[in-house]
């Protein structure tokens, strides 16, 4: 667990603005990287405040719909900084800014460890469209996601991510932001249609098989 913080904590630290997570964040995650007593605590009481998530996540955050996104094994920083976008209403989603509001920092905190230490679970499918997203994800998505969609430099960890979320979350994207704003994501899917938005989402399902 200690060395994911060692690998996703330098570029955190230079990379994120500082209007969407203030110092007492990083602080703190600095400090938990030394501790390792206080880590697990944390993720104890991640595990206690989770109770909240489990109706759409699932208990283990492994996700239930398909449009609901598999928390289990992504990278905490990336987790809590969604946290923050959902409470500050930049990120858009009743519920979850509903939720992410009534959190203090520690709590969101304690939340994105917890799901960082959970095994991810395989996601379901389609071979023959993964295999046409192969070259499509290799040309528009490694360059942020990495060549196994592990979320290099604090990107997202897209690997292994259920096909229909991550269709719909592409398509989002290339609505003007409507839900989530990038203008790095915008740009990507509107050069793709909705065809190999699909076979890119099957790809990056295939991609967290053990």
């Amino acid at each position: 667990m200690k060395i994911w913080l060692l690998v996703f904590l330098p570029w955190w630290a230079w990379a994120q603005p500082a209007d969407e997570l203030d110092a007492k964040l990083l602080q703190h995650y600095q400090q938990l990287q030394q501790d390792e007593t206080a880590r697990e605590a944390a993720i104890r009481k991640g595990r206690e405040r989770a109770v909240l998530c489990a109706y759409c996540h699932g208990k283990d955050g492994n996700g239930g719909k398909g449009d609901i996104p598999i928390l289990a094994g992504q990278n905490p920083l990336y987790l809590v900084h969604q946290l923050e976008r959902f409470a500050s209403g930049q990120r858009k989603r009743f519920v979850m800014e509903k939720l992410a509001q009534n959190l203090d920092h520690e709590e969101k905190i304690h939340l994105s460890l917890y799901y960082a230490s959970i095994a991810q679970k395989p996601a379901a499918f389609d071979a023959e469209k993964a295999r046409a997203g192969q070259a499509l994800f290799a040309s528009h998505c490694t360059v942020c996601h990495g060549e196994r969609g592990m979320g290099q430099k604090g990107f997202a960890r897209i690997a292994g991510q259920k096909p229909e979320y991550v269709k719909n979350t592409l398509l989002n994207f290339r609505k003007d932001g409507e839900k989530r704003f990038s203008p790095e994501m915008q740009a990507i899917t509107k050069t793709l249609s909705e065809q190999e938005l699909e076979q890119i989402a099957h790809y990056v399902a295939s991609l967290g098989q053990p």
